[in-house]
């Protein structure tokens, strides 16, 4: 059965989006998912298996935002007015369900995937500091053959210089290939978007892959190929890094929406100084 809201923080983590999915014939295949991770997450609707769509996972239980982390609760306070909000949003999205505001340490970063103790020692050398996400996600039970945008995702992190930044971009898109097969035996495409520029530097990709998944019915559930198209773009602007995911079933999202979300979170986070 497919639902497209998933209950819990979404993880935004969109290097992992791809990374799930997109892993080549080497050792990027060990890498079991991504982004965010097992099995799509808002941003994408739950199947019977493992997927291993290039969506961005349902985050483990958070529990960084804590007295016992005053940098993190305080990073957080200060990103929250920095994300997307409700009133920024197009049309496509103003009744979709939002998940609130969740920290993101360099641990919550890396959950999950099959290097995790690597990319968290890599976010940790690249003075990574923390960051905060948000999601909105479609609510209900998905349809044989429907077509619908899913869910959105915004995550900003923040470093300690500009040298830090840069790679922390690069580990984003460090893993995605042009084309190949998921762990789960599922095909997968991606290919550059033209949106723009954003900050100092920014990219952005389209990533799809057709799962077979099990559609509820009567008498009994189907077997339906679906098509998960995920887009994943990001950029840097001084000592910040922000990651936008619009995924969505059976179409491709917007890409005029996206370019204009990422124009407001640009000009957001350069309004902030960065």
């Amino acid at each position: 059965m497919i639902n497209y809201s998933r209950s819990g923080a979404v993880a935004a983590l969109a290097f992992a989006a791809v990374l799930g999915g997109c892993s080549s014939s080497n050792n990027r295949a060990a890498r079991a998912t991504a982004t965010a991770t097992n099995a799509p997450a808002a941003a994408a609707p739950s199947t019977t298996r493992a997927a291993g769509a290039p969506t961005p996972r349902p985050a483990q239980p958070i529990g960084t935002l804590a007295p016992t982390d005053p940098a993190l609760t305080a990073l957080v306070q200060k990103l929250t007015p920095l994300l997307l909000q409700t009133a920024d949003l197009p049309q496509t999205f103003k009744t979709f369900q939002p998940a609130g505001v969740f920290p993101v340490s360099n641990a919550d970063y890396a959950r999950g995937q099959a290097t995790a103790a690597d990319i968290q020692s890599r976010l940790d050398m690249d003075g990574r500091l923390g960051g905060a996400q948000t999601s909105w996600t479609l609510t209900g039970q998905y349809r044989s053959g429907q077509k619908t945008v899913t869910s959105i995702v915004d995550n900003v992190s923040e470093f300690q210089n500009a040298d830090g930044t840069k790679d922390g971009l690069a580990l984003i898109f460090s893993q995605i290939a042009p084309s190949g097969t998921t762990p789960q035996g599922d095909q997968y495409n991606t290919r550059q978007l033209d949106i723009g520029s954003f900050g100092d530097e920014s990219h952005a990709y389209r990533v799809e892959t057709r799962p077979n998944v099990s559609v509820a019915g009567t008498p009994a559930a189907t077997i339906e190929q679906v098509s998960l198209v995920t887009y994943v773009a990001a950029l840097r602007r001084g000592k910040a890094v922000a990651i936008i995911n619009i995924a969505a079933i059976n179409l491709d999202p917007s890409a005029d929406e996206l370019k204009q979300l990422m124009t407001i979170q640009d000009q957001r986070l350069k309004s902030a100084g960065y």
